[in-house]
């Protein structure tokens, strides 16, 4: 369990990497399809993934055993997100 001010805390912007941004662990970025969601992440081997999504009031963890997948693992965690999770969970809170 992670308390919610630790994640709030962790939420600000302290380097640039790419396109996302990094806090002492947490990554910053959107899931979702049309509408996207402002997130935390934690990314680990095999497309490991923990995910929080403030405005959803919604955290994911998603496991994997895809090793040797390089980035294609990580690709796969975040399609789940993009297509699945985040938009259902969407129709859900309407």
């Amino acid at each position: 369990m992670i308390p919610v001010f630790k994640v709030r805390d962790n939420g600000l912007p302290l380097a640039n990497h790419t396109d996302r941004n990094t806090n002492d662990r947490w990554w910053l970025s959107e899931f979702g399809q049309d509408e996207k969601e402002k997130a935390y992440f934690m990314s680990g081997t095999g497309g490991n993934k923990i995910v929080a999504i403030p405005k959803l009031e919604l955290v994911v963890v998603l496991t994997s055993t895809y090793y040797n997948g390089g980035m294609e693992s990580h690709n796969q965690t975040t399609k789940l997100m993009d297509e699945y999770i985040v938009p259902e969970i969407k129709k859900i809170k309407k």
